[in-house]
């Protein structure tokens, strides 16, 4: 599995908690400090990723390249 942590902080930026197969705590957007929480799906390939502003989730996206994935959530949450 590439190095996902680093690819995103090379990306948006931000620092990391959570374990191996989780991403949690990057925050995306400094304006409105949202941060992400990223989960792999092995069966099904995928990156789930979820942007909370505040304990509120408001955007989601699942997609195979985990930057996608926090871009499409990023995208929603603009709605």
């Amino acid at each position: 599995m590439m190095d996902v942590r680093t690819t995103l902080e090379r990306e948006f930026g931000g620092s990391w908690d959570g374990g191996r197969r989780e991403v949690h705590g990057l925050v995306v957007d400094r304006e409105r400090k949202l941060k992400v929480e990223l989960l792999y799906s092995p069966s099904r390939k995928i990156w789930n990723c979820t942007l909370f502003y505040g304990g509120a989730c408001v955007g989601q996206a699942s997609r195979e390249d985990p930057v996608d994935a926090v871009r499409n959530a990023l995208d929603c949450s603009n709605d």
